[in-house]
This record gives structure tokens, C-alpha cells and sequence, in this order.
């Protein structure tokens, strides 16, 4: 019993340890300033076009809503039957 003891608050643990030190790198204590004063720079994002992704409108919604109906009915129907 106290084998499973050990085991569980060696656990909890290591993970508030991984835990502890992955917040102190996000926030920052972790990283060194560089030589040039900037710490962490972020990169521009301004020159990337955003990517044209297909979607369906409400007709299109409601289209495919009709069709998965019509085959979810005639697939129960057709396994009744026999």
C-alpha cells in the first residue's frame, strides 16, 4: 500500500516540476537577453497570405443534411426488410 503511495507523490511530482519549469520558460526567466537588448523578437507575420479554404453555405448545409438523411433511410429500411 505504501509502494503505490511512493509512487503516486513521485508522480505528482515530476509533473508539478515539468510543470513549474515549462512557466517559468513561457514567461520568459529563462531566456538569456541578446546582445543586441531585443529578448524574444516576434517575426512579422505581414507579408503571408491567408490560404482560400472551401466551405459550404447554408443551402450546401442543408443539401448534405437531406442526402445523409435520405441514405440513413433507405440503409434502415433495407436492413428491416430482411
Amino acid at each position: 500500500m505504501f509502494d503505490r503511495l511512493r509512487v503516486k507523490i513521485a508522480t505528482l511530482g515530476c509533473i508539478g516540476a515539468a510543470g513549474l519549469s515549462l512557466l517559468f520558460v513561457l514567461a520568459g526567466f529563462g531566456s538569456a537577453p541578446s546582445s543586441h537588448g531585443i529578448t524574444n523578437p516576434v517575426p512579422s507575420l505581414a507579408g503571408i497570405e491567408p490560404a482560400l479554404v472551401p466551405t459550404l453555405g447554408q443551402w450546401g448545409l442543408l443539401l448534405l443534411a437531406l442526402a445523409m438523411m435520405g441514405v440513413a433511410f433507405w440503409v434502415i429500411r433495407r436492413n428491416s426488410a430482411s
